[in-house]
């Protein structure tokens, strides 16, 4: 009785039984995409945008100032924390409209995820044509800033 007792299993033995255990509840995706969302799941998912929108906005003005003059963004670039955070105020303003309305405020929704839409999609294609690099070569830039970091520094 004394080894009953005294026997633990390891960590790792936890951890893969916690993972691999049969779940009780569980999402099922056709089931989730089958049914309609409800005003209040709608207007939450605003409020998250908005929220992450917000973070975004402040992590760029911090990031933008600290750059400073040595490097110099672009004029359209120093502009994105600012649009962020419009972005930002909107989607909260349209997720609190959602709760407060309901089914008037769907039609502003629709609206306004469809500006928000052509405003990223105009966005997208701006940023890269103010330093004249073809719209195919964003997925260039990650590699060639490092390699302009390391030829400054």
């Amino acid at each position: 009785m004394e080894r009953i007792r005294a026997y633990r299993p390891s960590i790792w033995t936890v951890v893969g039984e916690a993972l691999l255990r049969p779940r009780t509840a569980s999402v099922d995706p056709l089931r989730a995409l089958r049914t309609t969302v409800s005003g209040q799941e709608c207007s939450f998912y605003f409020i998250m945008v908005g929220v992450f929108y917000a973070i975004l906005g402040v992590v760029l003005m911090i990031g933008l100032n600290k750059l400073g003059s040595a490097l110099a963004p672009a004029d359209w670039i120093r502009w994105q924390p600012q649009i962020a955070l419009v972005t930002a105020s909107c989607m909260v303003a349209i997720g609190l409209y959602l709760l407060k309305d309901g089914k008037p405020a769907l039609r502003i929704a629709r609206i306004g995820a469809f500006v928000y839409l052509g405003f990223a999609l105009l966005n997208g294609i701006a940023v890269p044509l103010e330093r004249d690099l073809p719209v195919s070569a964003l997925c260039l830039c990650s590699q060639r800033s490092l390699d302009c970091r390391r030829a400054f520094s």
